[in-house]
């Protein structure tokens, strides 16, 4: 196998691990593929509030949201169009 199909492999095992880890806390999960990127989203059974801090974003018209009221700080950001919303 190739070195990036091995990465792919490793980081879905990973993601698969914690989601069964909170399986009991989870209502629902949804991932999106495409050539702009990947979408990841996780409902939760009880309302929480997303904190993001310590975020590398570098490159153009990346889009990072805190559902909620949420809070993003610390975030290191370069290139442009880049989009934060809390």
């Amino acid at each position: 196998m190739s070195d990036n199909v091995q990465i792919a492999l490793i980081i879905a095992a990973g993601a698969a691990a914690v989601i069964w880890m909170l399986r009991d806390k989870l209502k629902g999960t949804k991932v999106e593929v495409s050539k702009e990127g990947v979408k990841v989203g996780v409902d939760t059974q009880e309302p929480s509030v997303t904190r993001i801090s310590g975020v590398k974003i570098k490159g153009d018209a990346n889009n990072l949201t805190a559902t909620n009221g949420g809070q993003i700080d610390q975030a290191d950001i370069e290139g442009n169009k880049n989009r934060l919303k809390s």
